[in-house]
């Protein structure tokens, strides 16, 4: 009866409510500590932004409304982050041309959600005067794990030093072997970048796949044979 009553409840609050109840979050909670780390918020907005350079940095604020795998909750909050190296995009986009696989992460290196490959329990939005409590467990994640992931990337050479380390807390898919490839090879070390398209891409149909880029490194006068 109590679980039906909570449902009953949740299904009264409209998008547009629980857009307003999770911007209330945070400004009232999450602001502060992104602004320490130079990141700003539209008002009514759900998505901080900062600049370095010429670099892009992102977090959405995404929520799932009245998820059935949770009927009692208003939203799920499932912020994902974002980097725009817009110097490594632009020359896989030189090199490649119109590529299904770039084109669908435009203005955007990665992007990927937060949580991924953390043991951090689910945010769920049940009712208002919980705010506090899950703001507290958004905020402490923001600072623990999201803030020092972006402050590594703040640059190109720091997107390179994570994938040299094999830190776990990105995902390596097959964009991002592109995008390093060009990373290495804006820095003069196209050996380097062949070596990781090698590792992705070294089997027959995904090497023709991608032979542009193969043979664009190839006839770089660095590239030794």
């Amino acid at each position: 009866m109590i679980l039906f009553e909570f449902m009953v409840a949740a299904m009264k609050y409209t998008d547009k409510d629980i857009k307003r109840i999770i911007c209330t979050l945070l400004e009232d909670n999450i602001d502060a500590v992104m602004q320490k780390s130079g990141f700003s918020r539209r008002k009514n907005g759900l998505i901080y932004s900062k600049s370095i350079g010429t670099v892009r940095q992102k977090i959405e604020m995404i929520y799932f409304v009245h998820p059935q795998y949770q009927t009692d909750a208003l939203a799920h909050i499932y912020p994902w982050l974002s980097v725009y190296y817009p110097e490594v995009n632009e020359l896989a986009a030189e090199i490649l041309g119109e590529n299904a696989l770039l084109s669908g992460l435009k203005g955007k290196t990665l992007r990927q959600p937060i949580q991924i490959y953390t043991k951090s329990e689910r945010w769920i939005l049940q009712e208002e005067k919980q705010l506090r409590r899950l703001a507290d467990g958004i905020s402490r994640f923001l600072k623990e794990y999201t803030l020092p992931v972006l402050c590594e990337l703040e640059t190109s050479a720091g997107y390179i030093d994570m994938y040299e380390s094999c830190d776990k807390r990105l995902i390596w898919d097959d964009r991002q072997h592109i995008y390093l490839a060009c990373a290495y090879a804006l820095n003069g070390e196209y050996q380097k970048g062949f070596k990781v398209l090698e590792k992705r891409f070294g089997n027959p149909g995904l090497r023709k796949q991608y032979q542009k880029i193969f043979a664009w490194l190839e006839g770089r006068e660095n590239l030794k044979p």
